[in-house]
């Protein structure tokens, strides 16, 4: 007979009692129940029950308040049984749910965790329904599978290291359980003898409802940033299932279409796409009850999918449900894409027999009943209509000044000023919802998203139906995107481990083929790159470059050769290069056979990489898998082993020489180039090159017309100092020509793996400041000896000063430069060759260019 442990975390709350009468009742023998005392010193006794023998009941916790976390910890680790259950003091059992889930767990030994389905009762003891998900692991981040109750769960897991985590006010549960299922995974049982009241759920952090709202979204957002990289793998898997599904039916394979989403359905049961799939087949085939069914629960998991609500509308106004589909079909109107298709049924609907009378007036946030397809409260419903109480007038907010202040700030391109008055303004104090939505939209676009999120969970406590909620969502996702993105590139780094050969990848031969694909349709940074491999590499393999779609005019004459699967024209053997992990692999991939993959990971697109590699799964493809990067400093934030390829600069394009027949221009001048995005400019730049030009010193700028307007704020003689020139107006190598010092810096949100303008800048010995750390050609700068790597405004206008005031200064960090770039070249070259031929490198380096 096995101890089972049941956790019981508690405030002393009345319902209490009923939790512990429920687990005296349990007819296994052998039973431990653990009150976990939440409050400190203030929690009552524990009630007189009549435990059986073998039952023991005691309440443990410390001399301070514990959060659900921390409790939930304190329980594991006080726990004795060799299973363990969770169950909140407002839950209870039936009398039969220990020894119902021991019996199925003795059927299936090595199982971590088996759960049960939970009954939702209503405040009266009623059964409002029975849920639990069939085990998914791509619906498994989204949304909690069971509830947490209902699960029995093997003390193994305190040996794996699973554990609460403390930062989760809310959702330890979900993370919890999500730790556990990197174990193994987990049994769906035919029990149903866990209750749970959904009206507890207001109660579970003691915090007011308007405050819990904004601390929910905040660990939801956690939860899904930790577990990204499991969830995505298995999203895109049960994805690529349904879309098979999706191309055999427009292939009128219906036979083949249905084969492909019952397939889908047995890998991820209950998957949303391809139960809508086959409810989609059914009700082409007039299977209109079966295709009802399918579909509907397709809407229960994704509620939001309008294309699910069309496809339903469609159903009921065939079975002559009118109302039903009149309102599935003004769901479906609210997406764009569906809003003509579904019109056009609400047309063809019969009309209603009665209009709609006051006491019939809808819920405002259900669908208008005038078939707009928006919400009640935003069309007939809509504060100041016809139909609704008048416009009640906007609190008046003490902090309005100071707000739009920091919006004046903002619009002069001084964020660092706006994010000052504002962290000098109480978020409590804010009584007016826009007013908090404006101040967290302005820190939010000054790059500080941790000082944006409390006053989107501000603006959300005073107006839960407003914009906040999706603006907060927003700002906890750029909060946690490290986190995130830590967690894809984990779940990348183990299905390069998955794909790996059996047995060691044979040795390169000298007769294997490199094949380098990208997309040559344009002429930028990646198509140079696939240009310049195939220079280096060409004198010592064979190389063929190869385009995945229409080759652009600029290399017609380059022998590159358009992928076309249908031609048979595709790279079949050898090793693939794929420049970019944005360059999807086609049908084309599927018969060829490789033995190596070699893809640049060259932005900071975590979900692109894993893409690619969730691809070669599909394929079931086992090869080796190696990455190149376009710096060290990128590298190590990825985690995943592979070569540093800078991207090579053109040393004959990009060479002093070039500034020699520069116009003569008066002043010391001071510049960069970059795309035109606000993403390669920080929120304060036009601040900072205002400051620039009161020095007295000229500021040209070569694809900054996204801040052109901020940079007018000040007076004629220091605009009149300030160029902005078109993105691609001048050659790079001539704009570059014009300028005596080079100054770069990104937003806070973007993430410079490489730095290719920096790169240019110094082979054309033209002293290079890049302000930042987070920046990866940065560690080709020595400072203070070919270029200036500084941490703020105040210390770049200080070397900008020394360099206007000291030529010989400027020509020796020039020359330092330019021969910083001559020997890169040199070990690059030598890098590259002994990557892919699998030799070892001649030229020695002191910078780490070789594969780790």
């Amino acid at each position: 007979m096995k101890l089972v442990t049941v956790v019981l975390r508690s405030s002393g709350r009345p319902q209490l009692r009923d939790a512990l009468q429920s687990l005296c009742q349990q007819d296994h023998t052998l039973l431990e129940v653990l009150v976990v005392d939440v409050t400190g010193d203030t929690h009552p006794a524990l009630p007189d029950l009549p435990w059986r023998a073998g039952h023991s009941a005691r309440m443990i916790g410390s001399d301070r308040p514990l959060s659900r976390p921390q409790a939930a910890n304190v329980g594991l680790a006080a726990a004795s049984g060799e299973w363990l259950c969770f169950l909140d003091e407002d839950d209870h059992y039936d009398a039969d749910f220990v020894s119902s889930m021991l019996r199925h767990a003795r059927q299936q030994p090595g199982r971590l965790l088996l759960y049960g389905h939970s009954r939702e009762q209503a405040g009266d003891g009623s059964t409002k329904h029975v849920a639990a998900l069939p085990f998914n692991r791509a619906l498994m981040a989204s949304r909690p599978l069971c509830h947490w109750s209902a699960a029995l769960i093997n003390r193994r897991v305190i040996a794996l290291g699973c554990r609460f985590d403390e930062r989760l006010a809310v959702c330890e549960d979900q993370d919890f359980l999500a730790q556990i299922a990197q174990h193994g995974d987990f049994a769906l049982v035919p029990v149903t003898a866990f209750n749970h009241r959904a009206a507890s759920d207001t109660a579970e952090t003691g915090d007011d409802p308007a405050s819990r709202d904004g601390l929910r979204l905040s660990c939801e957002t956690l939860l899904q940033a930790r577990w990204a990289g499991s969830s995505l793998h298995h999203t895109l898997r049960a994805a690529a299932g349904s879309q098979s599904g999706v191309a055999a039916y427009f292939r009128h394979d219906f036979a083949g279409a249905r084969a492909a989403f019952s397939a889908a359905l047995q890998e991820y049961p209950d998957d949303p796409n391809a139960l809508h799939g086959l409810g989609r087949l059914d009700f082409e085939a007039q299977q209109l009850e079966r295709a009802r069914r399918q579909v509907e629960r397709a809407i229960e998991i994704n509620p939001d999918a309008a294309e699910f609500r069309l496809t339903l509308a469609q159903i009921l106004a065939a079975t002559d449900a009118t109302e039903s589909a009149r309102a599935e079909a003004m769901q479906a109107a609210r997406d764009p894409l569906l809003r003509e298709a579904a019109l056009a049924l609400l047309s063809r609907l019969p009309s209603r027999e009665a209009p709609v009378t006051a006491t019939q007036q809808p819920a405002r946030l259900s669908p208008c009943s005038c078939g707009s397809g928006r919400r009640y409260k935003d069309c007939h419903g809509k504060i100041g209509s016809l139909t609704s109480e008048s416009e009640a007038p906007r609190p008046i907010d003490a902090n309005a000044t100071v707000i739009q202040q920091a919006g004046a700030a903002m619009q002069a391109g001084e964020a660092t000023r706006a994010i000052t008055l504002l962290s000098a303004v109480s978020v409590s104090n804010v009584i007016d919802a826009t007013l908090a939505i404006d101040a967290g939209s302005l820190l939010l676009a000054a790059g500080d998203a941790n000082a944006a999120s409390p006053w989107f969970a501000r603006a959300l406590q005073l107006d839960a139906d407003g914009p906040a909620r999706a603006l907060l969502r927003q700002c906890c996702e750029r909060q946690y995107a490290s986190i995130y993105a830590d967690s894809v590139y984990r779940e990348a780094a183990h299905l390069c481990r998955r794909l790996q050969p059996d047995t060691a990848s044979r040795p390169q031969r000298s007769g294997d083929a490199i094949h380098i694909v990208t997309d040559f349709a344009g002429v930028g940074g990646s198509e140079r790159h696939a240009m310049n491999l195939q220079r280096i590499l060409a004198p010592h393999l064979p190389v063929r470059l190869w385009s995945t779609t229409p080759v652009h005019v600029a290399w017609s004459d380059c022998g590159i050769t358009l992928i076309d699967s249908a031609a048979g024209n595709f790279p079949r053997d050898g090793t693939l290069v794929l420049i970019g992990q944005f360059v999807a692999l086609g049908d084309w991939f599927g018969q060829a056979r490789f033995h190596r993959l070699v893809i640049r990971n060259n932005i900071d697109q975590p979900q692109m990489l894993l893409q690619r590699l969730v691809e070669v799964e599909l394929y079931n493809r086992r090869l080796t898998v190696q990455f190149t990067y376009p710096s060290a400093q990128f590298r190590e934030r990825v985690g995943l082993p592979g070569a540093v390829e800078y991207s090579l600069t053109d040393l004959d394009r990009f060479h002093p020489a070039v500034r020699t027949r520069r116009t003569l221009r008066t002043g010391f001048t001071v510049g960069r180039h970059s795309r035109d995005h606000y993403t390669k400019h920080h929120p304060n730049d036009p601040s900072f090159f205002r400051a620039v030009a009161r020095a007295g010193h000229r500021v040209r700028l070569m694809g900054a017309s996204v801040i052109a307007s901020a940079l007018q704020h000040d007076s004629s003689d220091i605009r009149d100092r300030i160029e902005v020139v078109p993105a691609g107006a001048e050659p790079a190598a001539d704009f570059l020509a014009s300028l005596d010092c080079f100054i770069y810096r990104a937003h806070p949100y973007w993430y410079e793996t490489g730095g290719n303008v920096i790169a240019e800048a110094m082979a054309m010995a033209i002293p290079v400041i890049v302000v930042g750390e987070v920046m990866g050609i940065a560690a080709l700068i020595e400072h203070g000896v070919n270029g200036f790597c500084v941490a703020t405004e105040e210390e770049a206008l200080a070397k900008l000063t020394r360099l206007a005031d000291d030529e010989m200064l400027r020509a020796r960090i020039g020359r330092a430069a330019r021969t910083r770039m001559e020997q890169l070249a040199a070990e690059q070259d030598d890098a590259v060759v002994a990557f892919y031929t699998d030799r070892p490198r001649t030229v020695s380096t002191s910078m780490p260019l070789t594969a780790s």
